[in-house]
């Protein structure tokens, strides 16, 4: 695990990406699979890896320093790598900064949150999400989580109302059938042992 900074070199054009991480080997990961999924926060660097492919990038570590340094250190080789000069450099902010430790305040996170309730879907982005899950089976670990974190939830009765009216009329599977009649049979043999 390595401190420092590092420089993400194209060598097309030797256009560099300079950042810096208190665990390079673990960021150089982030930053790779970002930017082959098309979702990397850099918008030049994301368009340089598509024009010119992976192959053509270069990640190097130019300094190691210990973690109180890190921010300026990175600042002495943005001003090094002429930040601003979009012809030498990928990155968009002339001064390096940390997030680390960063807890936001609660207005800003109610912000995030109404932004994130108020986001339409597309049907094709949903139907992704779907189709990655399929075939996955939550970990008994993950069960009991979720499971913990739903005890105690009341659904209202409009809730109750509109799922109920969601799954009527839809096919119920062959084991979702035989587990209603196994359990409409228990309630009716303790009703007989109890009268």
């Amino acid at each position: 695990m390595s401190v420092g900074v590092y420089f993400i070199t194209n060598a097309a054009n030797g256009k560099v990406y300079v950042g810096s991480s208190s665990n390079i080997e673990k960021r150089w990961l982030e930053h790779k699979s970002t930017l082959k999924r098309g979702v990397h926060k850099n918008r030049y660097l994301q368009k340089a890896w598509f024009k010119y492919g992976e192959d053509c990038f270069i990640f190097e570590v130019v300094e190691i320093c210990s973690k109180e340094f890190l921010i300026d250190v990175e600042q002495n080789w943005l001003c090094k790598a002429e930040v601003g000069n979009f012809k030498r450099c990928y990155n968009i902010l002339p001064t390096a900064a940390s997030f680390v430790g960063y807890i936001a305040t609660p207005e800003l996170r109610y912000k995030r949150s109404q932004n994130a309730k108020n986001k339409i879907q597309s049907k094709e982005s949903i139907d992704k999400r779907r189709i990655k899950m399929l075939g996955r089976k939550h970990s008994d670990e993950t069960k009991a989580k979720i499971s913990a974190a739903n005890k105690g939830n009341i659904c209202s009765q409009s809730t109750k109302e509109a799922v109920s009216k969601a799954h009527k009329g839809k096919p119920k599977s062959e084991k979702f059938r035989l587990a209603v009649i196994q359990s409409n049979k228990t309630r009716w043999l303790k009703k007989k042992l109890t009268s």
